[in-house]
């Protein structure tokens, strides 16, 4: 039996992954610039990301277009998304318990949310409430105050819903999306403040 890579998409799910791709490839190497001088392993990363690249054609074919109309949960993820950014900044930067322990304490907190209710939707608001707690992650010199974590978890929220059934099951999702929209935030705050 062949496999194929030519598969059928439509337009919608192809931009929501080539987003996604993107950005984390950004990410990628923004991180490979800035702590390695070294050209064997910068060499070693290149053909990691042909890799990875190669990985994101694969997953690819398995996503379903099935995703692609908004629903009532999708404005419910969005504000999950924000008071999960919120309350990890708040836990991280005025309660100091630091970052990490902030996230968990969060992420530990939706997740039993969501074993309580037991529903399909509930566990996709511990996923929100978890991805805007790396949002919250944030360090006071990037993200100044809680409004500014407020816009950032909005802009989150607003890329979980696009990239549903996009990277199903794959590590580092919510840690890329959340990177994607304090990105996209710095930016508008870049261009706005001059």
């Amino acid at each position: 039996m062949k496999h194929k890579l030519i598969f059928k998409l439509d337009l919608n799910t192809l931009l929501r992954f080539i987003f996604i791709a993107f950005f984390q490839l950004l990410f990628f190497y923004v991180t490979l610039i800035n702590n390695f001088d070294n050209y064997l392993l910068a060499g070693l990363f290149f053909l990691f990301s042909i890799l990875l690249f190669l990985g994101y054609l694969i997953a690819l074919k398995n996503i379903s277009s099935k995703y692609s109309k908004l629903q009532l949960i999708d404005s419910l993820i969005v504000l999950t998304c924000i008071l999960g950014g919120i309350l990890t900044y708040f836990i991280n930067h005025f309660v100091s318990l630091g970052a990490v322990i902030s996230s968990a304490i969060v992420g530990l907190t939706g997740g039993l949310l969501a074993k309580l209710l037991n529903t399909k939707e509930a566990n996709s608001l511990a996923l929100a409430f978890y991805c805007g707690s790396y949002v919250g992650m944030s360090s006071i010199n990037v993200l100044e105050n809680i409004f500014i974590v407020a816009l950032a978890a909005f802009f989150t929220g607003l890329i979980f819903i696009l990239t549903k059934g996009i990277f199903k099951g794959y590590g580092g999702k919510l840690g890329t999306m959340a990177f994607i929209g304090v990105v996209i935030l710095i930016i508008f705050m870049k261009v706005l403040g001059g």
